[in-house]
């Protein structure tokens, strides 16, 4: 199930036809200059949601990759409530994104964000937010990533259920992947671990019958290993790594060259692929330091 939602016109759409019916309205445009002075105003109010739509996005846009988004919701979603707070509440529109790992939300103004890692979850349900209590909200209950403390949000927005079902089968399919990983290692023994954001490009060995998706890569001492989403294990042992080079696209996502000593090759898409050059590097200078 993914979703993107695109509100802010439609109901802006709808002010103008509502505007439209208005008896004042109507008694207006029967003067033509006076309809002229209020469709302008009305013209430059959309600009001006328009560029507050624009900023958040642009927000999104650097925070997230498209291919990581499962649902986005600009403008129309407001912050409720944030229990951690108390009385010092700051409230307002803003971005709200639901990624494969993590639900976070940008006000407008001022410019605050709320990370919360699909792990740190602790319960998503639709009720009502105490400072607004004839209104229902997406109510999140999670543990603070930063200190540790359980704290709660509450957001207004158009789809209620639909966010919750999408968020409970976004941090399912997170945690059964985080169990995937803890079965497969020893916890000690994971340097680095990216799930489900990383997407497998291409590997020189198949040719033309290349397989892409979305999966798992775990670095440890002596091997990087991915899971491909469904079930599929690959396992590559930094003793035959030859090279870890960054390659950078106009206007794209760098991508993670892996190269081989049998001149293999494989890539990657990751959060960040430099810090994975160089995690990957030092792991493999240090375990040749060892020898």
């Amino acid at each position: 199930m993914l979703a993107r939602f695109a509100t802010l016109l439609v109901g802006l759409d709808r002010q103008a036809t509502q505007a439209n019916r208005c008896p004042e309205v109507e008694m207006v445009a029967n003067h033509g200059c006076y309809f002229s002075v209020s469709f302008f105003l009305f013209t430059s109010f959309r600009g001006g949601m328009g560029c507050c739509c624009g900023t958040l996005e642009g927000r999104v846009n650097a925070r997230f990759e498209q291919h990581q988004i499962i649902a986005e919701e600009t403008l129309s979603v407001n912050l409720q409530f944030q229990r951690s707070r108390g009385f010092s509440q700051i409230t307002g529109n803003g971005a709200l994104v639901l990624t494969t790992d993590m639900l976070w939300f940008s006000i407008l103004c001022p410019h605050i964000e709320i990370a919360v890692p699909l792990g740190s979850i602790l319960a998503v349900g639709v009720g009502r937010s105490p400072l607004q209590p004839l209104s229902l909200g997406l109510v999140v209950d999670f543990v603070d990533p930063t200190f540790g403390m359980e704290d709660q949000v509450v957001f207004s927005l158009t789809e209620l259920q639909l966010w919750k079902t999408l968020i409970e089968v976004a941090k399912e399919n997170f945690e059964k992947l985080e169990r995937r990983v803890s079965q497969r290692f020893e916890a000690s023994r994971i340097i680095a671990k990216e799930i489900l954001w990383a997407n497998w490009q291409y590997q020189k060995s198949l040719g033309l019958n290349q397989v892409q998706g979305k999966g798992v890569l775990v670095l440890t001492p002596d091997m990087l290993w991915c899971l491909l989403l469904p079930d599929k294990e690959i396992e590559m042992p930094l003793q035959n790594i030859r090279a870890v080079l960054v390659h950078t696209q106009r206007r794209k996502q760098p991508m993670l060259v892996v190269s081989f000593v049998d001149e293999a090759q494989v890539i990657f898409i990751s959060k960040d692929p430099q810090s994975w050059k160089r995690m990957i590097d030092e792991t493999i200078q240090g375990g040749q330091n060892r020898l």
